[in-house]
């Protein structure tokens, strides 16, 4: 045997032993994650999933609920869930439909009117007014499309971090910023900015694990079961007061830095409901947040723009606590419209 075959044949071998155990690894992660899947999808197990539509009667706290999964999201590491595309009410690129919706697009350098917010910025099954102020749009003779971005149970964090997303791919003229509601809602582990449901390395791909979201929500089974009832009643919110303003701000930065303007607006909610006016009920908070905001905003009117004194005097255009009935998201679009207008923002 030559000196060149006693050199080569150590690391043929070496390269045959990696190679083995990296296809018995992966057989293995791949048996692992079938298994899963066909046990939760037959009810044998259940797995961890970022959103439910069902709210946790002892907590509030949307992230957490393992009681009735919203099948209209799906899992992501930095923005917790988000919409699944081509799968009502979301469309091809997440933007939020509605029954009414008229759909109006332009190449995506166009510059658009990008819209954040959370469930009552999605809107209503019927329509929503990201939607009506495209029709005014049009109306008026205007080729500017709006991208309805909002999402039920988005805080402001997400908020930003979408938009952040979005700017990688879209042009925005101008960029629309309507929270308040989510960031007061009470966190049972971690406030938003430290929440993390997925770990930073490979978060996308644990993401889309089912066998890691099996192990996800056993895990936080047992840890609830081993938390002290009272836990459940600690307030703290989704995103403070100050960091909600930090987060308008960051997204003011954001509007302003790509040339476009932001306006930032607070947020409706029905002024009889008992519970803002309790002090032991984390929505009694939302008037706060929107008084920061107008702290915030108050050498600013070109903008701001006021949803909560605009709505405040008539609670018949609230369909509950918090949410617009199809007439109010007409109403709010004409009041974006006129604004708009005023300040030739458009």
């Amino acid at each position: 045997m030559s000196r060149e075959n006693k050199h080569v044949r150590p690391w043929s071998v070496w390269f045959a032993r990696v190679f083995v155990f990296l296809i018995s690894a992966l057989f293995t992660v791949s048996l692992i994650e079938l298994t899963a899947r066909w046990l939760t999808e037959h009810q044998h197990l259940s797995y961890y999933k970022p959103i439910e539509s069902k709210v946790d009667p002892n907590t509030e706290d949307w992230r957490w609920t393992h009681t009735f999964n919203d099948d209209h999201f799906v899992p992501d590491s930095r923005l917790f869930w988000k919409p699944k595309i081509n799968s009502f009410p979301f469309d091809d690129r997440g933007n939020a439909i509605s029954e009414q919706f008229v759909s109006y697009r332009t190449p995506d350098e166009a510059p658009k009117i990008l819209v954040y917010g959370d469930s009552n910025t999605q809107g209503l099954v019927t329509n929503s007014w990201a939607n009506e102020l495209q029709l005014l749009l049009l109306s008026a003779r205007i080729p500017t499309e709006v991208m309805n971005r909002g999402v039920v149970g988005y805080s402001s964090y997400q908020g930003v971090e979408r938009l952040k997303q979005d700017l990688e791919k879209y042009t925005p003229k101008i960029i629309i910023f309507a929270f308040g509601w989510n960031d007061t809602a009470p966190s049972v582990n971690a406030p938003d900015p430290f929440y993390r449901p997925y770990p930073t390395f490979g978060g996308n791909i644990l993401a889309n694990s089912r066998a890691y979201s099996v192990g996800v929500y056993y895990l936080s089974q047992f840890r609830t079961s081993h938390q002290k009832s009272e836990r459940a009643n600690i307030f703290e919110p989704r995103v403070s007061k100050e960091q909600y303003i930090q987060e308008l701000e960051e997204m003011y930065t954001l509007a302003e830095r790509h040339g476009a303007a932001p306006i930032i607006m607070t947020r409706p909610y029905d002024i009889t409901n008992e519970g803002f006016h309790d002090s032991k009920n984390w929505r009694s908070t939302v008037p706060e947040y929107n008084e920061a905001v107008r702290q915030f905003m108050r050498n600013d009117p070109a903008h701001f723009i006021d949803l909560e004194a605009y709505f405040s005097d008539q609670p018949e255009l609230i369909l509950d606590e918090g949410h617009l009935i199809p007439e109010g998201h007409r109403k709010a679009a004409r009041l974006l419209f006129d604004h708009m207008a005023q300040y030739h923002l458009l």
